[in-house]
């Protein structure tokens, strides 16, 4: 495993169509994005780690799997990020704690529509609520994972 996309839900599978198309019931990824997701992991094989907030919902990780996969994801979910020992967590300190708790030292993006990334913002791609991950986020983030391994 040397590649790795950290993966929000809300503005980036879930976006303002999905949301207002699936009023009253849980949120639902707009099968576009979940497209262009496909792409991403299909084309890099990165596998996902999930660092939205969804990871915190009471059906479990393994139901949020099949949720997922029922959407049309095909990439493979490998964990999720855990919230930070010490201190006020933001979403980039999540990620980092998840890096130095695996070893990791390959290849990763952060797919989200917020920009709490603290040191690691030079490796956001940055989705917006209103149309969530677009083809223009899939090329930049092609393009990061398939670059050469670098050290972090």
């Amino acid at each position: 495993m040397n590649k790795v996309v950290f993966l929000d839900i809300d503005g980036v599978l879930v976006n303002r169509k999905s949301l207002i198309q699936h009023q009253g019931r849980r949120s639902v990824g707009d099968p576009e994005c979940v497209a262009n997701l496909n792409l991403i992991t299909d084309q890099t094989q990165a596998k996902l780690v999930l660092s939205s907030t969804w990871r915190h919902d009471p059906i479990g990780f393994d139901s949020l799997k099949l949720l997922f996969k029922s959407w049309g994801v095909t990439g493979e979910f490998i964990g999720t990020t855990t919230l930070e020992h010490e201190g006020f967590p933001t979403r980039g300190s999540e990620i980092a704690l998840w890096l130095k708790e695996n070893l990791f030292y390959g290849n990763f993006i952060i797919l989200d529509d917020d920009s709490d990334m603290n040191e690691l913002l030079p490796f956001l791609i940055k989705t917006t609520f209103e149309k969530g991950l677009t083809a223009k986020e899939v090329t930049a983030a092609i393009r990061r994972l398939e670059i050469d391994l670098i050290t972090h």
